[in-house]
């Protein structure tokens, strides 16, 4: 296995043209821009082993910890790019609609919301335990970020089906745009990246956006949006251990929808890294690409179970709430344990209880499923 993995990084890319004005302008005469840009990476980093093993451990919590229990889990478990991560740490609902934007987007908002928080934390060692993890997840999380911008710019075919280069150009256009009144001598990437979000703060950012217009460019304090949740965090180590979560599962989600003639053609060049990830993944269970193609519908997709919800105090019924599940296969609707967390309930503080085959026990609170005809009791906390 290569015990490189290549760099790219958006900001750094910014301050090296605005430091080589001159050779850039050159470039441009002789109408190689585009192909020195490629050409001009970072240095590799030679951190493959760890990053290997994080993702090893990644896929083998999945299957110890019964994350994957049947087969609709282990659909959904190859669907997350960032949303188990992001729950596990509790911000999935302020974080998660920057996993809803097309998979290209998502990568360019977090490898930004990355750099953000990497130039904005301590980056000091101390001997304790504590700041050693922190150290170990901030320096691995930027790495995966700043390959998964490689991939984007310079091999997007890889990085998913569809994927497009010129995202990385607008956004560099943006952020050029957003510094033209701070002209002055070359700034290094940390201080560069201060200004950024300097700037950022002062921008007004609108309440929706368009999806017509989130195709074509950002609003550049999506940027920010991304990165001020995570700064928030008064645990540094929770953070980074989050932010690195969502792009080891970003790392396997696209290296599972690479298509499998892209991984062979990369060994012909010396072999890709996201084509060992993809190997290492295949190895420990999970599907490939044409798998994912392939997959047949499931019966339990195919049906809603209606859910109905009898308000029921001192014999009297106060009313009814009926919901559509599609996700819960039957031998799971006992637990309830995702319609618990659902919008409709979440004023009754519903809590459940046993069930029991007797429908005539009065409850605060009862449920009826349909098409089961069972009776399930919940009592109002």
């Amino acid at each position: 296995m290569p015990d490189q993995v290549s760099q790219y990084n958006l900001i750094g890319y910014l301050a090296r043209n605005r430091k080589h004005s001159w050779f850039r302008k050159l470039a441009t005469l002789l109408v190689c821009k585009d192909y020195l840009d490629q050409l001009w990476c970072m240095k590799p980093c030679k951190s493959s082993s760890d990053i290997t093993a994080i993702v090893h451990d990644h896929v083998r919590d999945a299957w110890k910890k019964h994350v994957i229990v049947d087969v609709s889990t282990y659909r959904d478990f190859h669907d997350i790019r960032g949303q188990w991560a992001l729950e596990r740490w509790g911000l999935l609902d302020i974080l998660g609609p920057s996993l809803q934007r097309p998979f290209d987007e998502s990568v360019l908002l977090w490898h930004l919301a990355t750099d953000f928080c990497f130039y904005s934390t301590d980056a000091s060692c101390t001997s304790s335990s504590h700041s050693q993890h922190t150290i170990a997840a901030r320096d691995l999380s930027r790495k995966i970020s700043n390959y998964m911008m490689y991939l984007l710019f310079v091999n997007p075919e890889m990085l998913m089906a569809g994927a497009r280069r010129n995202l990385f150009r607008a956004a560099y256009c943006e952020l050029k745009d957003l510094l033209k009144d701070n002209e002055g001598p070359p700034l290094n990437a940390r201080k560069l990246t201060g200004k950024i979000v300097e700037d950022l703060k002062k921008v007004s950012c609108p309440q929706e956006q368009t999806p017509s217009a989130s195709r074509q460019h950002f609003v550049p304090c999506a940027y920010w949006e991304v990165a001020k949740p995570l700064l928030s965090i008064k645990d540094e180590e929770k953070m980074w251990l989050a932010i690195q979560g969502v792009w080891v599962e970003m790392l396997c989600f696209s290296a599972r929808r690479c298509r499998g003639y892209l991984h062979a053609k990369s060994l012909g060049k010396g072999g890709e890294y996201l084509s060992y990830v993809w190997l290492l993944q295949l190895y420990m269970g999970m599907e490939t690409s044409a798998e994912i193609l392939q997959r047949t519908r499931l019966q339990q997709e195919e049906s809603t179970y209606q859910i109905k919800f009898f308000l029921v105090e001192s014999g009297i019924l106060h009313g009814n709430i009926l919901i559509d599940a599609t996700r819960a296969p039957p031998s799971q609707l006992p637990d309830l344990p995702h319609w618990r967390k659902h919008p409709t309930l979440a004023h009754l503080k519903a809590k459940p209880a046993d069930v029991t085959p007797n429908p005539s026990v009065d409850t605060e609170l009862e449920v009826v499923t349909a098409p089961l005809n069972a009776r399930l009791q919940w009592s109002r906390g």
